[in-house]
């Protein structure tokens, strides 16, 4: 790993992970939980792998913290000497405001039954990559005619063929006023969308799902649409005007019938 500069990010599953933290010696995992708080007992990895395989035993040495938010920390150990696969942990803390019945609870843990890869960080997997409104949206009149479908292109603007590294081509899109540049986006599971290798110059074009929730909010008028490629952080350089009608924003407040 040390072709990385150590200020570079990685990532286990959708955790960022410092390099620092990667390149760390790491301890015993019973070490590491009672620095933390809790106990490892034999309900702590899942019978069995998602692919129906049996779970190994977790690596005995170089546990450590990789991610901490909230009440949730994320722990990892490498499996191999290359530290390219991991056993990942997470440990869940009851909220300061608990019900009473469960104050004093101990932290819940797990570990996740299959191994993860460690992947380069996000904006090493999209180096090269730009999204791009195509001329059926930028044309005059053509995003407000989309009835609020739209479409972004994901550009390869590198000397170099870009592959996918678990990586998806999931776009969402969100509505901001006009000229304002801060956005937030929101998505539920809708899939990853199947990402494929780019050469120089070649795009793939993709649709860009916005929340249903959203258009509750919208009010006929002028919006900039903002785009973001979900899994590699990656937004548009410039938003997409567009014009929505009441026609536009009552049918796409409709959800469509299912038979």
């Amino acid at each position: 790993m040390d072709q990385h500069p150590q200020g570079d990010l990685f990532q286990l599953g959708y955790v960022d992970v410092a390099a620092s933290d990667v390149e760390a010696p790491g301890v015993p995992l019973p070490e590491l939980a009672r620095e933390l708080g809790f106990e490892v007992d034999a309900e702590s990895s899942p019978g069995r792998t998602r692919s129906g395989l049996p779970v190994e035993d977790p690596p005995a040495e170089g546990w450590r913290v990789l991610h901490v938010r909230d009440r949730s920390t994320v722990l990892g150990a490498p499996v191999d000497d290359d530290r390219r696969v991991w056993r990942v942990a997470h440990l869940e803390k009851e909220p300061a405001n608990a019900a009473e019945g469960s104050a004093g609870a101990r932290p819940r843990f797990s570990i996740h039954p299959d191994p993860l890869p460690l992947r380069p960080g996000r904006q090493e997997r999209r180096r090269g990559l730009e999204l791009r409104w195509p001329a059926v949206m930028t044309e005059p009149g053509a995003a407000s005619a989309a009835g609020g479908e739209f479409a972004v292109d994901i550009v390869n603007t590198g000397d170099t063929r870009w592959r996918p590294d678990g990586d998806g081509f999931l776009v969402v899109g969100t509505f901001t006023a006009p000229g304002v540049a801060d956005a937030a986006f929101g998505w539920a599971a809708l899939g990853q969308g199947r990402a494929v290798p780019l050469d120089p110059g070649e795009y793939a074009r993709v649709p860009v799902s916005i929340d249903g929730a959203a258009w509750k909010q919208l009010e006929p008028g002028p919006y900039d649409l903002r785009a973001l490629l979900v899994d590699l952080g990656l937004t548009s350089v410039t938003p997409l005007r567009v014009d929505l009608d009441a026609e536009t924003i009552a049918r796409r407040r409709t959800p469509p019938r299912r038979r």
